[in-house]
C-alpha cells in the first residue's frame, strides 16, 4: 500500500483498499501510506482522498506545497494547529519551507499564528529567521476577520 500511495496510481490504491489493505497501516519506521503519498509532489489528489480514513500528515502536505491536498485534509477534519515532534504547526512548516500559498490557506481556514513551537518561536519568527519574508508578510498581514473555517 505504501508504494502504491507514493506512486499515486489511483487504480492500484483502489484495488488494495478493496482487498482490505489499511490506509492507516504504519511501516517499520511508523509512516502511513498517506505520508508517502504526500512525499510525491506529483501525487494524485484522488489517491489522497481515498487514503483519508483519518485526517493526518497536514504538515507534510504543507512542506511540499500541496495546497489542494492541504485543503482536502482540512475538509476531512485535520487539526489545523497539530504539532509535529518539534512542536511545529503546519504554519511553522510553511514558514520554514517558504510555502506562501499554503500559509495563506491555513490562515484563511483558521490556523493560529500566535502558537509557539518547541523553540518558543511563532511561525512569523521562524519565517523571519530563515529568511522567508513572503511567508512572514502573509502572517503579519493576516486579519482574523478573514477566517472562513
Amino acid at each position: 500500500m505504501h508504494k502504491a500511495a507514493f506512486l499515486s496510481v489511483a487504480e492500484n490504491v483502489r484495488v488494495l483498499l478493496e482487498l482490505g489493505a489499511s490506509p492507516n497501516y504504519k511501516d517499520l519506521i511508523g509512516l502511513t501510506p498517506l505520508y508517502y503519498n504526500m512525499l510525491n509532489a506529483e501525487s494524485n489528489a484522488e489517491v489522497t482522498e481515498m487514503l483519508l480514513a483519518e485526517a493526518a500528515d497536514l504538515d507534510i502536505a504543507c512542506k511540499n506545497g500541496l495546497c489542494k491536498h492541504t485543503e482536502q485534509l482540512i475538509y476531512y477534519g485535520a487539526n489545523i494547529d497539530a504539532r509535529n515532534i518539534n512542536g511545529n504547526t503546519p504554519l511553522h512548516v510553511c514558514a520554514v519551507n517558504g510555502r506562501v500559498e499554503c500559509a495563506q490557506l491555513l490562515l484563511y481556514r483558521g490556523a493560529d499564528p500566535s502558537l509557539i513551537n518547541g523553540n518558543n518561536q511563532t511561525a512569523v519568527q521562524v519565517a523571519q529567521i530563515v529568511g522567508n519574508m513572503a511567508v512572514a508578510n502573509v502572517i503579519l498581514g493576516h486579519s482574523p476577520q478573514s477566517v472562513d473555517p
